[in-house]
């Protein structure tokens, strides 16, 4: 017997097999009943289908990959069979930092929900599920001394050094800054250098050769509020005419 509900915008056919309720989604009744015929959805079909159509930065695409794929090695079934214990124990049994698991957790649980969100399954199976906990480190600061001596041996890192430790700088952003975003006595923070695949809108590709599928790009915040405009002390600017050559082969605009 098959009964149909609807649950948010979605109806759903409802029936029972082997002692279990089996719910299948559907925009329309007739449609929900239609999605009964389709061969069921496997995890690993999800995942592939999933990482196909989330919109994200390469570097979160890749992690969220490496995540899914490790599930989708520890369990094999079909996508609505998936329980609370399959990835408790695919967790448990992971031989990663706890940090790592709980990254690791984080996109499955991602993916999850996004399964809901698309009518493949009713619930997702990630609740319940007893992630690690990450031990909190207090943070720590340079003295005056210690800042000196990193400077007194940088070498030619000396600029992107100083601009990380005086500007508060990432890696990426110090990589990523050019010079026109440089002030009198500030720096405008609007984008990181990144290695992706394909660029997103918005998105700067810098024609510079990489031996590889990936290339380099400017690549721009989610959002307009993060950017920023950092104070530049006199000292970071004293560093910038000192070691900054008009040198820029590629002519990608890029301080560094």
């Amino acid at each position: 017997m098959v009964y149909i509900r609807k649950k948010g915008k979605k109806y759903y056919a409802i029936y029972r097999k082997n002692g279990k309720e089996i719910w299948v989604g559907g925009a329309t009744p007739e449609e929900a009943i239609e999605n009964m015929a389709k061969p069921k959805l496997s995890l690993k079909e999800y995942v592939e289908y999933y990482l196909a159509h989330i919109e994200v930065k390469q570097k979160t695409l890749e992690s969220y990959r490496y995540a899914l794929q490790s599930l989708c090695k520890a369990v094999s079934k079909p996508l609505d069979e998936l329980t609370t214990v399959d990835i408790q124990n695919w967790l448990t049994n992971l031989n990663l930092s706890n940090r790592t698991k709980k990254d690791y957790y984080s996109a499955v649980r991602t993916a999850l929900k996004q399964a809901v969100s698309w009518g493949f399954v009713r619930d997702s199976p990630h609740v319940g599920v007893v992630v690690p906990q990450t031990k909190k480190t207090a943070g720590r600061a340079y003295t005056a001394e210690q800042v000196k001596q990193i400077l007194a041996n940088a070498g030619e890192l000396y600029l992107p050094i100083i601009l990380q430790l005086l500007c508060g700088l990432r890696v990426s952003e110090c990589c990523g800054l050019r010079r026109d975003r440089i002030g009198d006595d500030y720096i405008t923070i609007d984008a990181q250098l990144q290695r992706v695949k394909k660029t997103r809108e918005g998105d700067i590709p810098l024609v510079v050769p990489t031996g590889g599928k990936t290339k380099w790009a400017l690549i721009t915040p989610k959002t307009a509020t993060s950017n920023a405009k950092v104070p530049m002390p006199g000292m970071v600017s004293d560093a910038i005419l000192h070691y900054i050559t008009p040198y820029d082969r590629y002519h990608t605009g890029l301080l560094l």
